[in-house]
């Protein structure tokens, strides 16, 4: 395994919160409340998710909706049809955000269990999907990418809707998947596009490919703006991912060592006590 599992948990938060240009398309809030659904019961169930009343009523709004379900991504990333029905049972209502956050959603499962192929994910992505506007402009980006394209005219052919940022998203990872700063810099030129892509390369990366300078620069201290909104710390972003994957396993001990949960997790997580595989 070229990085652990947690590490990857890890990465894919601390990616998409670090990517974050507009601080008006964030609401940390969105994740934790759907992880605590998740900590809660020790697995999804849609009544209970459903009636936090997390996913936006418009088709504007891709960005929360990401933050919103990357805790049942991640909750639901070792099986391919779990993925896309506990994704579908969230979604449904609203079909140009369900097909971004189903292609988001699979490419990022992909990653987490380390069977991404970066030749053959949009086609495998375009399958998961169905025909859909999202997967036009997918199979735009391939012939882009064989072009050698840059990024304005990336930019130019698939225009500023949501299927476009999606596939935007996946060209700059695609492009530059090995290095997540230059993957992140591109992408935060495309409004409401940057954490599609910086959850993309945290999920690839994991957290040993995000830059240290980079982190602190951007996650050091909950920094507000005149909307009260905060930006997480990286302590707190890791605490909800070690959370999330201490309950997905039903464990809590690795090599001998407790996961130390945050006290309002702490309290909601299962009580199953079995080692993690190493």
């Amino acid at each position: 395994m070229r990085y652990s599992l947690l590490s990857r948990f890890r990465g894919t938060l601390l990616g998409a919160v670090m990517s974050i240009e507009d601080e008006s398309n964030l609401d940390w809030s969105l994740t934790q409340r759907s992880a605590k659904s998740l900590i809660a019961l020790g697995r999804f169930d849609q009544d209970d998710w459903l009636s936090l009343n997390l996913l936006p009523q418009t088709e504007d709004s891709l960005t929360k909706a990401i933050f919103a379900t990357l805790p049942i991504i991640l909750f639901s990333h070792e099986s391919e049809i779990k993925l896309q029905r506990n994704l579908a049972d969230v979604v449904g209502n609203t079909p140009l955000i369900r097909d971004g956050i189903l292609a988001i959603g699979y490419a990022l499962a992909l990653a987490l269990r380390e069977k991404l192929d970066s030749t053959q994910l949009l086609s495998q992505i375009i399958s998961f999907v169905g025909e859909t506007q999202t997967s036009q402009k997918l199979l735009q980006v391939q012939t882009l990418i064989a072009h050698s394209a840059g990024l304005a005219r990336v930019v130019t052919e698939l225009g500023d809707d949501n299927p476009g940022r999606i596939a935007i998203a996946f060209y700059c990872f695609l492009t530059s998947r090995e290095d997540f700063h230059l993957t992140v810099s591109r992408a935060t030129q495309i409004r409401h596009t940057s954490p599609l892509t910086g959850a993309l390369s945290g999920a690839h990366n994991s957290t040993a490919g995000i830059p240290v300078n980079y982190r602190i620069k951007q996650v050091t201290k909950n920094t507000g703006n005149q909307l009260g909104w905060k930006k997480p710390i990286a302590a707190e972003i890791f605490y909800l991912a070690d959370a999330l994957l201490a309950v997905w396993s039903g464990v809590y001990q690795k090599s001998g060592e407790k996961v130390e949960l945050p006290q309002e997790l702490s309290a909601l997580a299962s009580p199953r006590m079995i080692r993690l595989r190493d």
